[in-house]
């Protein structure tokens, strides 16, 4: 049996209507074969005894989704630095320290709101200028999207002097603290794909969860693009620098929520939970989770269900059969991920019980924003193309580009082959 892979956007209108924008086949890795040998040795004897659970079927299904972009945008390559914010995205001042007044560890920012953004580098865009960077090319042993993301240590060490205490009125923050997003007890882990730090402003922020933080948190954002001369450099230069900031944005976005912490479908490490069509909160509502069906390798359509939870019409099923997993990224967190130099790569993960339940006893329920779950990379795909990649409409700054994002839905099918083997 061979197991193949096809990835499908879609890009949906606001009138509903759907259109494909791109259609190309994916990697499984070895990742598949690890999560099938477990399924295969897992004890029986367990069934009579506690934690049972872990024999259910469930746990070696694909249990999340993940969306990345190359390392280098991360800045945790070596040739990048969380200075570089010209590569890595979001605005460029990022680095200055004359802007610390402007933020504090919680709540709200001098701006009245949390702000992130990009330089404007083409005259006159109102949308973000996609990067060439390229993410790493497949390879069957790949265990992540990427190599690394930059992880909290660094972050610290590259911003160390804008960590400003709003409480004593101090920059000199130490990395650690048991208040904070800084918790050494509680770091997130360097995956090698887009985190989702900011889950919400008012519960933490800080200068790295705005770094990491590559979704909209679920109390809302600015987003701004701005003007091609507002350097990092002409900002810390600059006798008012937070004036300098409100007067130089080319386009704007206001109070951007984020879909996925709005409905509690993400947690911060960047995980979209998955679940099986006939368990799904709201299987027409895919950016509460990956709706994950029964489908054939012919049909775009999912294959219906009887009430028992049984194929429904299972000739087709056994003829051409495929899994598709289905979900949508919000117009507003796919304007946030172009913020910070958007999409190249995406993965499927299962769930890995090995490690889970070193600490968990199953089932292992979801929860956010801090999840106990531990991951296995099943499949990837890699895209020349940015996902978030936008075109203007409009001639005025707020006519286009950024406020005039759409939903994107993405079908991953994974197909059975039965025939000759190779």
């Amino acid at each position: 049996m061979k197991i193949k892979g096809e990835v499908e956007v879609f890009k949906i209108m606001q009138d509903g209507a759907s259109e494909s924008v791109l259609k190309e086949s994916n990697m499984v890795v070895d990742g598949a074969s690890e999560v099938i040998v477990d399924m295969l040795t897992t004890p029986y004897s367990l069934k009579n005894l506690a934690g049972s659970e872990s024999l259910n079927p469930s746990n070696f299904t694909i249990q999340a989704v993940s969306l990345g972009k190359a390392e280098k945008l991360y800045g945790g390559h070596p040739d990048t630095s969380a200075a570089d914010t010209d590569v890595i995205g979001m605005h460029g001042v990022w680095n200055t320290s004359g802007l610390k007044l402007a933020y504090a560890n919680k709540g709200e920012t001098a701006l009245g709101d949390t702000w992130i953004g990009a330089r404007n580098h083409i005259e006159g865009a109102s949308s973000y200028t996609p990067s060439r960077e390229l993410p790493k090319e497949p390879f069957p042993r790949d265990v992540s999207l990427e190599k690394s993301s930059k992880t909290q240590v660094e972050l610290y060490y590259d911003l160390k002097y804008d960590h400003y205490d709003p409480l004593t009125a101090s920059n000199a923050l130490p990395f650690g603290v048991s208040s904070g997003w800084n918790d050494a007890s509680n770091i997130i882990t360097p995956n090698g794909h887009n985190l989702n730090s900011l889950y919400s402003v008012a519960e933490s922020k800080s200068m790295e969860t705005l770094f990491q933080g590559c979704y909209a948190p679920s109390d809302g954002m600015d987003v701004y693009l701005w003007k091609k001369h507002l350097t990092r450099e002409v900002v810390e230069l600059s006798p008012s620098p937070l004036s300098n900031m409100v007067g130089g944005f080319y386009a704007s976005a206001g109070d951007v929520s984020g879909r996925y912490n709005t409905v509690g479908s993400m947690d911060k490490e960047g995980y979209l939970v998955a679940y099986p069509i006939q368990n799904h909160p709201a299987s027409g509502d895919t950016t509460q989770g990956v709706g994950v069906s029964a489908a054939t390798t012919s049909s775009l359509a999912s294959v219906s269900y009887t009430g028992g939870g049984l194929v429904d019409g299972s000739a087709a099923f056994i003829g051409s059969p495929a899994v598709c997993y289905n979900f949508t990224i919000s117009s507003t967190d796919l304007l946030c991920l172009a913020a910070y130099k958007g999409v190249t790569n995406i993965g499927l993960w299962a769930l890995d019980a090995k490690e889970t339940f070193k600490s968990e006893a199953a089932p292992v329920a979801w929860t956010t924003p801090t999840n106990n779950r531990k991951y296995k990379l099943f499949a990837k795909k890699v895209f020349s193309e940015d996902l978030t990649t936008i075109q203007d409409v409009g001639t005025g700054g707020n006519d286009g580009g950024i406020i005039n994002y759409v939903d994107l839905t993405i079908q991953w099918r994974i197909n059975f082959d039965f025939g000759r083997t190779f």
